[in-house]
């Protein structure tokens, strides 16, 4: 009687295991999925505008007119300092709004532009004071060094921190956002999100110099919970998304930046 009561107490004792390892699995993969209570002070909301310019060649009477959200906060911190709001303009830039055609939209003049190649542009023998043009509190960004022939893209990068959650699940209507069409088809079956915006490019360069330049925003959501966690809203746009749109020699023109936009990414509470 002993053993059989010992065997029926072991058994009961694995089944207790099993529950207590099954009911930890399940507050596991719920606080994963975001079903935690987030800490309080993790919560982060913020839109991110980039611009990257990324040519081969000496440009000059070099001048863009790019795509820009039509948001007081974005469109005051062109015109000087506001709070939360920092700025990244390695290019160095002359800033200013337009009124055009397609909407007011973001002025760049650089006048002759020379980029450098990886090694005169990452010397360790230069200061690095040298290289930034920033105003605000921002973190700076690793450049990317995969540029064509060598030479790197040059950002500009505006943040703007809000003290309120994103809607964004209707980011491209209600949170700032940049000027697009929609398109009705996609190039390939696999895409979704497909839209088109526009921008201006002027400068003289010789026939061997190729440019390529994106524009993209993003607005996201985000907190910690047992790991990062959020939700976003995004619109990314290049004059080479695809392979037959690359920018070759002096231009004076306007031209298609093709891209995707999405909203409602993300993980959402409640």
């Amino acid at each position: 009687m002993r053993k059989v009561t010992k065997f029926v107490g072991l058994i009961v004792a694995g089944f207790v295991a099993l529950a207590v390892i099954a009911l930890g699995l399940v507050f596991a993969f719920s606080v994963f999925i975001g079903g935690g209570e987030p800490e309080a002070d993790s919560f982060s909301h913020e839109v991110e505008y980039r611009l990257e310019f990324q040519p081969n060649g000496t440009l000059n009477d070099t001048e863009l007119i790019v795509p820009y959200p039509e948001d007081g906060r974005f469109q005051s911190a062109v015109r000087g300092n506001v709070s939360n709001v920092s700025i990244l303009n390695d290019m160095n830039a002359s800033l200013s709004i337009v009124e055009t055609s397609r909407g007011e939209m973001l002025r760049l003049e650089m006048g002759r532009f020379e980029p450098e190649t990886r090694e005169e542009r990452f010397s360790s023998s230069r200061d690095p004071e040298e290289m930034e043009n920033v105003t605000g509190d921002v973190e700076i960004v690793e450049r990317n060094i995969s540029g064509d022939g060598g030479y790197t893209s040059y950002d500009l990068v505006i943040k703007a921190k809000y003290n309120r959650s994103l809607d964004t699940r209707n980011g491209l209507e209600d949170e700032p956002h940049l000027r697009s069409e929609s398109s009705t088809e996609c190039r390939s079956p696999r895409e979704t999100g497909c839209a088109t915006t526009e921008a201006f490019v002027s400068y003289e360069a010789s026939d061997s110099t190729h440019t390529e330049l994106s524009v993209r925003l993003e607005g996201r959501n985000s907190w910690w919970n047992w790991g990062w966690s959020g939700n976003s809203y995004s619109q990314r746009f290049y004059n080479s998304f695809y392979d037959d749109d690359n920018l070759v020699g002096s231009q004076d023109r306007w031209i298609t930046l093709t891209g995707r936009e999405d909203q409602g990414e993300g993980n959402y509470r409640g």
